[in-house]
């Protein structure tokens, strides 16, 4: 079974249809990767180079689900309960001139960065509870790990 990419306002329905939008679950881990441990200080494609993070969430609901994020720009964990959990994709982080989409995770509905050249800049002094800035991510149920996992080049630093 393979990972299913988060592309879409309809792919984020689905994961939080599927999920019970995470209601009542819980995070059990999470391991996060820099490209540097194969000297390779983040250069070229982010997406298999670094800043990789995979959350383990454990829910009454659905069991365990993996979530890989890769092109991680924030990562903050203060709360492990997921009550108010909210994902969307934002792209209006960097700026008008710069509109990249991201995905931003949180786990408090009211975690809303502004605009990063903003009067009120985004601070990492302030509580943000638990929140991810990514530039992507798959999820998968962790029943659907596999042997064959091992050959997922962005999977094989968490086994």
């Amino acid at each position: 079974m393979g990972w299913n990419e988060i592309n879409s306002d309809e792919d984020i329905r689905f994961l939080m249809d599927k999920t019970g939008s995470f209601i009542d679950a819980v995070l059990l881990s999470a391991n996060y990767l820099t490209g540097n441990e194969k000297f390779t200080d983040c250069f070229g494609d982010e997406r298999s180079t670094g800043r990789t993070l995979l959350l383990r969430v454990g829910s009454h609901i659905c069991g365990e689900i993996e979530l890989l994020f890769y092109s991680v720009m924030y990562f903050t964990m203060q709360e492990d309960l997921m009550t108010d959990c909210k994902l969307v994709f934002r792209d209006d982080l960097y700026g008008k001139q710069n509109r990249n989409r991201l995905l931003v995770l949180s786990l408090n509905e009211s975690f809303d960065p502004p605009y990063r050249r903003s009067d009120k800049p985004f601070s990492l002094a302030e509580k943000h509870d638990t929140a991810v800035i990514a530039q992507g991510m798959k999820w998968r149920f962790a029943v659907e790990k596999s042997e064959s996992d091992c050959l997922d080049h962005e999977y094989a630093p968490f086994t």
